[in-house]
């Protein structure tokens, strides 16, 4: 048997078809699995933002006591009984 032009040429538009459909249904499964519902997104993102201020907080407590620690070794320098050449050295000293 045979195949004419036509039969050649219509089992190859159903062939395109069915890979163009397989190809449709593939895609939007993969796609619903990969991405998140805008309420997952904004809900995750309010939970980011909640821990990226309490971090922030944090740093600025720890900045702050740094800050009077760094004061107080000062004076503690200041006050000593090093000789003044020490202090001058240590007080100046930028690390």
């Amino acid at each position: 048997m045979e195949l004419s032009a036509l039969d050649t040429a219509l089992i190859s538009a159903v062939v395109a078809l069915l890979s163009v459909v397989l190809t449709v249904l593939a895609m939007t499964h993969s796609n619903n699995e990969r991405y998140v519902t805008k309420e997952a997104c904004n809900a995750e993102r309010a939970i980011q933002c909640t821990e990226r201020k309490a971090l922030h907080d944090e740093l600025s407590s720890v900045k702050r006591s740094l800050a009077i620690s760094l004061r107080m070794n000062r004076a503690l320098i200041t006050y000593s009984d090093l000789p003044t050449k020490v202090k001058e050295e240590v007080l100046n000293d930028r690390g």
